[in-house]
């Protein structure tokens, strides 16, 4: 009877083991990615060519789950808001394009800041007809986690000139 408790007693406490080490240990990606901010800068051009290309399935992956973000207007788009209008292919871009980035890293978050030249048109949905042009300065807040850089946050203000 003894020898069949400890073997309880053994089994249960060997089944924790990988919980224990699990929560002790950082995600790899997010581990490596913390010492470099080119994962940040590499994160953010898949978003980009994710949002050019329409592709859903990256940027449901790419989008944190309370991502937020907030046009040169001031309006405030969610995660569901923003896969829903790429996925209905609701935009029409005729020029995305980054440049003069800059990355800070904060812990497990990336603050990528940089201008933009975008040109674009809503051609259906609540917006259609709807014309975007020029360049912009954005701030995109990165979060590493379980998932590796994903974005959280995005918010853009539109350049005079």
């Amino acid at each position: 009877m003894r020898y069949l408790m400890r073997c309880v007693w053994l089994v249960a406490g060997l089944s924790t083991l990988p919980l224990t080490i699990a929560a002790q240990t950082p995600a790899p990606r997010c581990e490596s990615a913390l010492r470099n901010e080119a994962a940040v800068v590499a994160a953010n051009a898949e978003f980009e060519a994710a949002i050019r290309e329409s592709d859903v399935t990256r940027l449901a992956r790419l989008l944190a789950a309370d991502f937020l973000f907030i046009t040169a207007s001031g309006e405030v788009r969610d995660r569901q808001e923003l896969l829903r209008s790429y996925g209905a292919k609701e935009v029409q871009l005729k020029a995305f394009h980054s440049e003069n980035i800059t990355v800070r890293l904060h812990g497990t978050v990336g603050l990528l800041t940089a201008d933009i030249t975008k040109n674009g048109s809503y051609t259906a949905g609540p917006r259609a007809g709807s014309v975007f042009t020029g360049r912009y300065r954005f701030t995109r807040v990165y979060s590493c986690g379980d998932h590796g850089w994903q974005l959280a946050s995005s918010h853009e203000s539109q350049l005079k000139g």
